[in-house]
């Protein structure tokens, strides 16, 4: 499969920089803002885990899917997260935040 250059991209700007590795991997922003999703959850979780003596991971997934969902938005407006990944990852971030709020 042969792709297309970065050279394709010239006078595009920011937005077609950063929109050049979704016409090789339509998943790619959707991988990074997974990993970005564990990262941050872990992190987040790490530090709850110092302060408390029992930590709570559903809420860490719960901020963290926030965060990633506002991210993704940003993309979506910016114009360089495509509209099928910003649905996977509303309805992922959503399934986290409605298990964090019903918890209890």
């Amino acid at each position: 499969m042969v792709y297309g250059g970065i050279e394709l991209i010239n006078g595009t700007g920011l937005v077609g920089f950063l929109s050049y590795p979704t016409s090789i991997f339509y998943q790619f922003y959707a991988v990074l803002f997974g990993a970005l999703f564990i990262t941050l959850a872990l992190i987040l979780w790490n530090n709850d885990r110092d302060k408390e003596i029992k930590p709570d991971f559903i809420s860490c997934l719960g901020i963290s899917a926030i965060a990633i969902i506002i991210l993704a938005g940003i993309g979506k407006i910016a114009g360089f997260v495509e509209n099928g990944i910003l649905l996977e990852l509303l309805a992922m971030g959503s399934i986290f935040i409605a298990i964090w709020l019903f918890k209890k």
